[in-house]
């Protein structure tokens, strides 16, 4: 890629040439051995790139390997022989190199990147608050949400990673508040839960956990207010004399 434009075109025509023959013949073949692939057994922190096996296209016929590489409908002057082509080895041995060099600095990286993911979606559960009233008692605690329940189909590509980026960089952290309700019996009778992210989840405050204790208030009343005033008979006022 440093080199001259001349040169750089001729090796983007060569790779082309590589690229589309042992594509096209590997399909023909039906064995994904002639390309490079990812070792079936990498450990999953980082993948190794295998080498494709080249000899096959190497060794074809003149007129076949101009067929695999789409030069055939090409004028003469502008085809690349193929004895031409097989000196030209080295320049795919450098391509699959990068591959391998790209491959594994991207895995490492997605790997780091996980793994802060990971370690940012864990925390020990704990409990924030009690409200305590006439009917009983609303504990308020946090947990880690499950990210395990997300269908990431449902999301935008583009969207899912910003937000594990964003996770993983600390910018955010997912969490699940719960708000259980409890009868003074000390029964628990009601339970609301809520997914969401918080800035900071050392210091967590009402406005982070408004909506469940919200929905857990509204039910007690639901449940222990006494009627209103429309639900009541209404008292007939003595009439004035006419």
């Amino acid at each position: 890629l440093e080199s001259d434009e001349v040169t750089v075109t001729r090796c983007r025509q060569v790779l082309t040439l590589w690229i589309t023959g042992l594509d096209a013949l590997a399909r023909e073949r039906n064995s994904s051995e002639l390309l490079p692939r990812v070792h079936p057994h990498s450990s999953g922190q980082t993948d190794q790139l295998l080498s494709g096996d080249i000899r096959p296209l190497q060794q074809c016929s003149e007129e076949e390997y101009l067929r695999l590489t789409g030069q055939t409908d090409l004028p003469e002057n502008q085809r690349i022989p193929q004895k031409t082509f097989n000196a030209t080895e080295k320049y795919w041995q450098r391509f699959e190199a990068w591959l391998g060099r790209q491959l594994r600095e991207t895995t490492e990286r997605c790997f780091r990147q996980l793994s802060r993911f990971v370690e940012n979606c864990n925390f020990e559960p704990r409990v924030l608050r009690e409200y305590r009233g006439e009917y009983g008692v609303i504990k308020v605690g946090v947990m880690p949400q499950d990210i395990g329940a997300i269908d990431v189909l449902e999301f935008d590509p583009d969207y899912i990673v910003s937000w594990v980026d964003k996770v993983a960089d600390g910018v955010f952290t997912p969490v699940q508040f719960v708000a259980n309700v409890f009868y003074r019996n000390g029964v628990q009778m009601a339970s609301f839960r809520g997914d969401t992210e918080v800035e900071d989840i050392i210091h967590l405050t009402a406005k982070d956990y408004g909506d469940v204790v919200g929905q857990a208030v509204e039910w007690v009343r639901e449940q222990f207010d006494e009627p209103a005033a429309v639900d009541r008979p209404i008292a007939q006022l003595p009439r004035l004399a006419a």
